[in-house]
């Protein structure tokens, strides 16, 4: 039923499969996780696996050929399980270099620490990954502001006046981003 093509029926064997908590449904409900009309539904079911979801998830985490979408949903996931493990699968991935989900997994990290008290956090690499997001925060903004100082628009045409525009704009998103990870790794501590 969980692959059924009647979207009612999918969500329905969804939710039942996080109450009966079957190992059997694990992988399924993970690749629910890819679904926009299912998402949710899987998430809270796979939260009702609470520890016994830790496996399947940390396999289909470190698992290359993984959807990124899953990848990238499966920090939420474990940020509502309260076990240590949760803790660890999120630490074992903070090096990512992907930006998107770097501030996935600090946001999970940050959830997890803010709601239950118990979990322990290693404040160690916690200030190594405030000070490499502080440097790349510092490149990040020296980049743009050598842009935004050469930058002599008459001399540009209409297409590169454009791209510097955009990369502009991105660079000033990329700063944000990594500022919100740094304010979300300091909480992690405080």
């Amino acid at each position: 039923l969980l692959q059924d093509d009647n979207v009612d029926v999918v969500k329905a064997a969804v939710e039942n499969a996080g109450r009966t908590r079957n190992a059997l449904f694990l992988p399924l409900l993970i690749q629910k996780l890819e679904s926009n009309k299912i998402r949710r539904l899987a998430r809270q079911a796979l939260i009702n696996y609470g520890e016994d979801a830790l496996d399947n998830l940390e396999k289909a985490f470190n698992d290359p050929h993984t959807n990124f979408r899953i990848v990238a949903l499966i920090p939420r996931v474990l940020s509502e399980i309260n076990h240590q493990r949760s803790v660890d699968i999120l630490f074992s991935k903070i090096s990512v270099h992907d930006a998107l989900l770097k501030t996935n997994i600090i946001r999970a990290l940050n959830k997890l620490r803010t709601n239950f008290d118990s979990l322990k956090f290693d404040k160690k690499i916690i200030n190594n990954l405030i000070d490499d997001e502080t440097k790349n925060y510092y490149m990040t903004f020296s980049l743009l502001d050598t842009f935004q100082k050469n930058a002599n628009l008459e001399d540009l045409t209409e297409q590169d006046q454009k791209s510097l525009e955009l990369i502009t704009k991105s660079l000033d998103e990329q700063l944000s981003f990594i500022l919100d990870r740094i304010f979300q790794l300091i909480a992690i501590i405080y």
